[in-house]
């Protein structure tokens, strides 16, 4: 889950860094993410993903090793 915050927190700051030029947003896909408070997010991310599929993966990841 806190995960899905760290996305928050990347939809929130890199637009006030970078600008909103470089980025695409898109709706959200990934199952862990479904049914937030809020349906949409943009890449790349604040951990440089470029899409929903890397992310995802990289979650899966690191959920393997905070078990």
């Amino acid at each position: 889950m806190w995960h899905c915050g760290i996305l928050i927190l990347s939809t929130l700051l890199l637009p006030v860094i970078y600008g909103h030029s470089a980025f695409t947003c898109e709706p959200i896909a990934v199952p862990r993410c479904i049914g937030m408070s809020y349906n949409m997010t943009f890449f790349p991310n604040f951990l440089g993903h470029y899409d929903q599929r890397i992310a995802a993966a990289q979650m899966e990841v690191s959920r393997t090793f905070h078990q």
